[in-house]
């Protein structure tokens, strides 16, 4: 299992909330963080994992539709 932060942002943009979780995987992670994420209390998320850059969602438009950026570095 893998230790990974995710952080969640506010409508400006602000981190106003973190948490950890342990997965076995970084998708394992995502599905994790898509779970608890609501788009009501805020405007997306990202994951981190020792440093690197896992996942992020963001709000891109008033539908709240979410965009993707998976960014997984070796």
């Amino acid at each position: 299992m893998k230790d990974y932060t995710i952080s969640f942002h506010d409508f400006a943009g602000r981190v106003f909330s973190t948490s950890s979780l342990e997965a076995a995987n970084d998708e394992q992670a995502i599905s994790i963080a898509r779970r608890i994420y609501r788009s009501g209390i805020g405007q997306g998320y990202e994951i981190h994992c020792q440093g690197r850059h896992v996942h992020s969602e963001r709000l891109s438009s008033p539908n709240f539709r979410l965009t993707q950026d998976a960014t997984n570095a070796a």
